[in-house]
């Protein structure tokens, strides 16, 4: 049932288990949808208009080129996923729903392996902005980090244990740096 404080044009989960966690987004913004190699979609939602500038064809660019460059450590099977660009008040909405924890976070993922998807990405504005600038890197750098890093979790990659982080952070650095964007964590476990 949707939570009646939340209005039709926001974004919105209806999951009937704890394991049926995709995201139903019914916007007020901009949707594109983009194709990439191995017969991949992407939906793209915004929700807030601040993603405007970086929901781009550029941004559709380097998504092809980091999938490319990970073509070799994951086996592309899933047809679609959706990433809905949106601000820190539904991710932490999410997030307390789906994680227990009342705050914002910069991305979420909700896999969901049924009729070819996936799965569901969300992104909060403000927070990943200010750690963008805290971290002294351009927005659209963090923006393909974090991107990477939540399709990662769709294909079952996590960092629950030091050995999980290096082979993930490993994979994104990989595809990171086939953008000639810098290592984002010098050193630094997630």
């Amino acid at each position: 049932m949707p939570d009646p404080a939340v209005s039709e044009s926001e974004l919105s989960l209806e999951p009937d288990s704890p394991e049926d966690r995709t995201i139903m987004m019914e916007p007020d913004g901009e949707s594109l949808t983009w194709i990439h190699p191995f017969d991949l979609t992407s939906d793209h939602i915004l929700a807030d208009a601040r993603w405007a500038p970086f929901i781009t064809d550029r941004l559709c660019q380097d998504i092809n080129e980091m999938l490319q460059a990970l073509s070799a450590d994951i086996a592309y099977e899933a047809e679609a996923f959706s990433c809905c660009w949106t601000s820190n008040d539904d991710l932490q909405r999410l997030n307390h729903q789906f994680r227990d924890k009342d705050k914002p976070t910069n991305v979420l993922s909700f896999p969901d392996e049924t009729d070819g998807q996936l799965g569901d990405l969300a992104f909060g504005y403000e927070i990943m902005a200010q750690e963008a600038t805290s971290l002294d890197i351009p927005l659209e750098h963090h923006i393909r980090h974090l991107l990477i890093h939540g399709l990662l979790h769709l294909y079952g990659f996590d960092h629950l244990n030091d050995e999980e982080a290096r082979e993930m952070e490993a994979l994104e650095i990989k595809a990171l740096a086939h953008l000639d964007i810098p290592n984002p964590y010098q050193g630094e476990l997630v």
